[in-house]
């Protein structure tokens, strides 16, 4: 998937917004250098049912990645990095991370 970036104060809120996705993904190049290669959206799973953004649901419930992230709902969009499997599968075999 990449490297994850997420923006905390972001995630904690209910509230989708399009613009300003929780988490970006960047891939590593072997020269070392961070390119962003898709976005993900976060909501807590107390909401009950998946969230949609795009016209698309997100996937979850699922347990937190690491110890203080809640169970959650996510959806990855690859916009800069083709995904064979899909623009909305969560994980991407062309990315990789040296």
């Amino acid at each position: 998937m990449g490297y994850h970036y997420e923006n905390a104060a972001l995630m904690a809120t209910p509230e989708i917004i399009v613009e300003k996705p929780e988490l970006l993904l960047y891939e590593k190049s072997a020269s070392g250098t961070l390119e962003l290669v898709a976005i993900e959206y976060f909501r807590q799973a107390d909401q009950g049912v998946p969230p949609t953004v795009l016209g698309e649901s997100f996937l979850g419930p699922m347990a937190g990645h690491y110890g203080t992230m809640p169970t959650h709902y996510d959806m990855h969009v690859w916009l800069w990095k083709k995904n064979p499997a899909g623009l909305f599968f969560p994980w991407n075999r062309n990315v990789r991370c040296f």
